[in-house]
């Protein structure tokens, strides 16, 4: 009987998905008594939840502790069955719900922002990511996966499948009644904002009138906001915040006012900070500096003490240093590398670099082989170290705790240097080290 359910600090969309299949009735009760009822709960040490130990405890894992709906490994090379996989498709190959017509448009979107991060920065994949409390995250993804496979069965006989449009005016109405309602002193109970919202019902662009009627359009912090609410749905829309609210409001379980208003909150909250407190902070902490290789000019933002997370946003924007290789370090000792998707062959080989210079650290060589020391996952004996993509290596993240590289951020940037020098190779570096 499952009491239980468990999953890491900061969820994401694959998660949340997941959560929404395992609240279902029938499959999930069948496959996992009690399940249902289960509450969510939410760690940092997910390495801490094997099967042996959640299941004498009625313990069901998502997305952590490497069982049956967990795609990571421990170290090693990665379960074949679990390649190109996350654990929405775990869930919903055991529940026997991923070849179902609606699931699968679902997994595309939860697969491709979860592996590639490839969703936009309105989508249910990225907001999510900007709420501070993990229970209102969870519950504000599974209503919205909710309405969306809701909006997809009940329109899956048009040729073209579900395409929000009708109901676009929503997210500019919300927009601009927030805007009276946050900078035009103009305090709203609840029934007045909805009745607001409704009373623009086919009317567009109007949040782009009001902001700029309060003086407010030329607003750094609401330059986003303003962009997407004037931007014509598409069917990319089905996931974001301009076609939710559509099917909140026909299928949800969240009022689609409330639905929104999180995300414009949480989008605002975000933005602000990278234009106030994120901007001083780079200014104060960051090191930004230009390395020339054969393939032209990399720079390199390295920023010490920092456990801001809108950091690599802002080092890579305009406004920040346009990076494309960021070394974060949080306070912790723990150290997060990012890099832009040209860099990603290179990428590859830091990481690889990293890992085997981390064993070396560690005074014990296991991983040596050029394959093992470039997969993504964890490598045996640099277990501190995962590899998540070509553009992202973490030692320990917002969502898992992990001990510290021993390596220093002047060792890390130096295997930058020597991997983007003329003539590296990897499998000589490595001989090379061993001697």
């Amino acid at each position: 009987m499952i009491k239980i359910k468990i999953t890491h600090r900061r969820p994401h969309v694959d998660e949340g998905a997941s959560g929404c299949m395992l609240g279902r009735p029938g499959e999930s009760e069948i496959a996992f008594p009690g399940v249902r009822a289960a509450k969510f709960e939410f760690t940092e040490e997910g390495w801490r939840y094997t099967e042996d130990y959640c299941r004498p405890r009625g313990i069901l894992a998502i997305g952590v502790g490497f069982g049956e709906l967990d795609e990571h490994s421990p170290s090693g090379p990665p379960d074949p069955k679990k390649i190109g996989k996350c654990s929405a498709d775990l869930v919903a190959e055991r529940l026997g719900l991923a070849k179902k017509p609606g699931w699968s448009q679902i997994l595309k979107f939860v697969r491709d922002d979860d592996l590639r991060a490839s969703g936009t920065a309105f989508d249910i994949g990225h907001i999510p990511k900007l709420f501070q409390d993990d229970q209102t995250s969870m519950s504000w993804m599974m209503a919205a996966i909710g309405a969306i496979y809701a909006g997809i069965s009940a329109n899956f006989g048009s040729p073209s499948g579900y395409i929000p449009g009708k109901g676009e005016w929503m997210f500019d109405a919300i927009l601009a009644t927030w805007l009276q309602s946050e900078f035009g002193k103009i305090r709203l109970s609840t029934d007045e904002f909805a009745s607001r919202v409704v009373a623009e019902k086919g009317n567009y662009r109007i949040a782009q009138g009001v902001a700029e009627g309060l003086g407010i359009a030329e607003d750094p912090a609401l330059e986003l906001l303003l962009r997407f609410s004037t931007q014509k749905p598409s069917a990319d829309s089905l996931f974001d915040l301009k076609g939710v609210p559509e099917l909140m409001k026909k299928f949800g379980s969240w009022n689609f006012i409330d639905w929104t208003l999180y995300g414009i909150t949480a989008k605002y909250a975000e933005q602000l900070s990278l234009v106030t407190t994120t901007k001083e902070e780079f200014e104060e902490k960051a090191a930004v500096d230009q390395i020339k290789f054969s393939g032209g000019v990399l720079r390199v933002a390295t920023i010490p003490n920092c456990d801001n997370p809108q950091m690599n946003k802002f080092c890579r924007s305009k406004r920040g240093a346009g990076a494309d290789l960021i070394i974060q370090q949080t306070s912790s000792g723990n150290v997060q590398i990012f890099a832009n998707d040209w860099l990603a062959q290179k990428f590859y080989d830091i990481a690889a670099v990293i890992r085997y210079e981390e064993q070396l650290a560690l005074g014990k060589l296991v991983t040596t082989s050029v394959a093992d020391l470039r997969a993504k996952g964890y490598a045996k004996g640099a277990e501190r170290w995962y590899f998540l993509n070509e553009r992202v290596l973490l030692n320990g993240s917002l969502t898992t705790r992990q001990e510290p590289t021993l390596l220093t951020l002047n060792q890390i940037h130096q295997v930058v240097r020597d991997v983007l020098s003329e003539g590296f190779s990897l499998a000589k570096y490595v001989s090379r080290a061993k001697k």
